[in-house]
């Protein structure tokens, strides 16, 4: 149900598993994994190069994206979302210091 509002307001289609078999038919440009379990997407709804963004942060290379590298997508890695998380966070909590880039440095070599 938050996918579907969240799709509403971009003016888009969100939701869960029994969308694909419409959603493959008819195309789309970005796949998002939200579950651990990214073994549950089958490969044959992972339309070929399109974006693919999975949430989980660790392991990198997860099954979901392991999938979609297979089908030349362009990958987006949980642990980019995780890291500009941190940054818009410390953004609210000290407006007046920018400490963006030495997040960006410390949580890519603690995380990846």
């Amino acid at each position: 149900s938050k996918a579907e509002h969240l799709a509403t307001i971009f003016h888009c289609r969100g939701g869960g598993f029994s969308l694909f078999p419409q959603v493959v038919r008819e195309g789309y440009e970005i796949i998002v994994n939200t579950i651990p379990e990214g073994e549950l997407i089958d490969e044959q709804w992972i339309l070929p190069q399109v974006v693919a963004m999975d949430i989980v942060y660790a392991p990198q290379n997860t099954p979901f994206l392991i999938k979609a590298q297979r089908k030349n997508c362009t990958l987006v890695y949980g642990y980019r979302m995780f890291i500009a998380q941190a940054i818009g966070q410390q953004q609210i909590w000290f407006p007046d210091r920018d400490c963006s880039q030495v997040l960006q440095e410390v949580l890519s070599k603690e995380i990846t």
